[in-house]
């Protein structure tokens, strides 16, 4: 049967006219005749507009029926998958021909505020809060709370969430059986007001509520770390037996809790997913290396690679097995995972000679062809030792990824990322990693230096006080130029790292000041670190390159290592800038002394920003 001559009979009743009252027959919801069209779209959808344009005539002031007009022209041909609507301007005049007329009625409010995004959203609704403080009486029972919400979650990525979270507050108090409690808790976080997170959250805890939302608070609860009462949030999800609940968190709230043995069956559910391999394979793998027999961790471990080879590409887990208990037996797929780590090894040996070789036939090309003469400096180290910094470097680096952050590793062979999304970046593992690998690269950069090498620290050609305050001015300087750049930057793409943040290691300082102590954090940031990298760039590999090319060819070629190795492509300009000028003032000085306080007072600097920020860097 047509549509049409579906519709007959209601267009027949709904445009009959009595001759004394005149009264039109009210339409049907928008939604009743959205189900209905089919085929004969476009006749069907002119003849139902006509109902609810004969309706409106008669009955002008009823804003509900024309906010259901408005609703049937926004997706009666919306396309989902597109995310678009051809009927776009006739619905944006609906809207505005519906706000004109009626605008203060809160039901329009609020239909037009469900269709606003970014300022204009924000601009209107602080309009309609401002309107209710004024005079609230239009507002009673007609859900100004929902205004609130809709205005706290439009602040919701503000740096500083306090409008919010005052907005969210309204809400919640003006509805009591709203919970947007999730949405309270992040905020605080970002305020670093963990207590009252966790209080919200768990406040709001119930066994009425659906699955899903109880697995994402104990997830929340797990990032603040309330692992007694985000267990209690996920025993209440599981008690849905038909519902996807999060294993693995479950598991680790478990364990947090020393409940270990109660553990191991969540996490054996987790990894029964196919989907989430490697990840919950790999954790269950662990959990057993550390709490099971060794005959049920070598079970888990050939699950892991009988699944797939790389999923221990480089044998960390079986070289973890074996120092757990040496007498599980090896096969040969073991064998060639070991072989595998030492050829990745060997290969931070040859390496190096990718930049070395070019650099050292350049210069004796030049020296040979062109007569280049270059001139002595205080620096003793050559090609070779640029050469072993490289090598230890790219082995340090590859070291620590082995040790804590094997399971990312892994995702380079496999392309498969492991099951961590929702983990919170700041925790025990990415401050010992932090610590591993700047003691590692101390302890190497002091292998370099022998006794006779200390003069180079302030050298002869300047002043103590002239190397300090070129240091300083050099910091402040480089400071001012990073604004700006942050500036000409934004107004091309607003996702640039905020000037605090020149940091690349914001979560190993973040994780060192929570887990060990801030005084740890400023020791290595503020005073070690720029030590061995001024030892290392503007000594080591600064002056074994100027033993070949000339310096400004020398300088150019380590700012761009150090720029490359803080793994920022946004601040590469920066870095870049900040290795010339550190190079630069070695070579004037003869010393390393300026680049070292320019690096301190940088370091300094992102140091407080990171102590005041805290946990907000992690969203900017």
């Amino acid at each position: 049967m047509r549509p049409t001559i579906l519709f007959a009979p209601l267009l027949f009743l709904s445009t009959i006219v009595f001759s004394q009252s005149r009264i039109v027959l009210k339409p049907e919801n928008h939604t009743y005749y959205i189900s209905t069209l089919s085929s004969a779209k476009d006749s069907a959808y002119n003849q139902i507009i006509k109902l609810y344009n004969d309706y409106l005539k008669s009955n002008p002031a009823d804003y509900l029926v024309q906010i259901e007009k408005c609703e049937l022209i926004d997706k009666a041909y919306y396309d989902e998958y597109d995310d678009y609507n051809p009927k776009y301007e006739e619905f944006d005049a609906c809207l505005k021909d519906l706000t004109t007329k009626f605008p203060p009625v809160p039901e329009v409010l609020l239909y037009k505020a469900d269709h606003l995004y970014g300022d204009s959203a924000k601009v209107f609704l602080e309009k309609i809060v401002k309107d209710y403080d004024n005079n609230p009486l239009p507002w009673t029972g007609k859900g100004i709370w929902k205004i609130h919400e809709k205005i706290a979650r439009q602040y919701e990525d503000d740096r500083l969430p306090f409008r919010a979270i005052k907005y969210a507050e309204l809400a919640q108090k003006e509805n009591d059986t709203l919970d947007i409690s999730l949405f309270l808790a992040q905020q605080y976080k970002k305020q670093k007001q963990t207590e009252k997170a966790i209080d919200i959250l768990f406040s709001h805890i119930d066994s009425t509520d659906a699955s899903y939302t109880l697995n994402e608070k104990g997830k929340m609860l797990l990032e603040l770390g309330a692992p007694d009462k985000a267990l209690k949030a996920f025993q209440l999800a599981h008690k849905d037996t038909t519902a996807w609940i999060d294993s693995g968190d479950l598991a680790q709230a478990l364990i947090e809790n020393g409940l270990i043995a109660e553990a191991r069956q969540y996490l054996v559910k987790d990894a029964s997913s196919t989907w989430s391999y490697p990840g919950s394979l790999q954790k269950l793998l662990q959990y057993d290396i550390r709490h099971s027999p060794a005959d049920t961790a070598m079970s888990t471990y050939r699950r892991l690679v009988n699944e797939n080879f790389w999923y221990d590409a480089l044998g960390v887990n079986r070289i973890t097995l074996f120092w757990y208990e040496p007498g599980l037996g090896w096969n040969f797929y073991d064998v060639i995972h070991i072989i595998l780590l030492i050829l990745l090894l060997l290969l931070t040996i040859i390496v190096p000679y990718l930049w070395i070789l070019p650099i050292y036939a350049i210069g004796l090309s030049l020296k040979k062809n062109k007569g280049l003469t270059l001139p002595l400096n205080d620096f003793r180290w050559g090609l070779k030792h640029f050469w072993i910094i490289s090598s230890v470097w790219l082995c340090i680096d590859i070291l620590t990824s082995l040790i804590f952050d094997y399971d990312n590793l892994i995702a380079l062979y496999t392309g498969n990322q492991t099951n961590n999304v929702g983990e919170n970046v700041v925790n025990q593992n990415e401050a010992n990693l932090a610590l591993f690998f700047f003691i590692s690269c101390l302890f190497v950069t002091m292998s370099f230096l022998r006794k006779s090498d200390l003069n180079i620290f302030w050298g002869s050609q300047w002043t103590k006080g002239r190397s300090i305050g070129i240091g300083v001015g050099l910091a402040l300087s480089l400071k001012f130029a990073l604004s700006f750049y942050q500036v000409i930057y934004r107004a091309f793409n607003s996702s640039i790292a905020d000037t605090s943040t020149i940091l690349s290691i914001n979560e190993n300082i973040l994780s060192i000041n929570k887990y060990y102590h801030p005084l740890v954090g400023f020791l290595f940031v503020v005073i070690i670190v720029p030590v061995y990298e001024e030892v290392i760039f503007r000594g080591i590999i600064l002056s074994s390159i100027e033993k070949h090319l000339k310096f400004y060819w020398a300088n150019i070629i380590q700012a761009l290592i150090f720029a490359a190795i803080h793994q920022q492509l946004k601040l590469i300009p920066f870095y870049f800038l900040f290795g010339i000028s550190a190079g630069y003032y070695r070579s004037k000085s003869q010393s390393l002394a300026p680049g070292i306080v320019l690096h301190m007072l940088n370091n300094l600097l992102a140091f407080m920003a990171i102590l005041w920020l805290g946990d907000r860097i992690q969203s900017f």
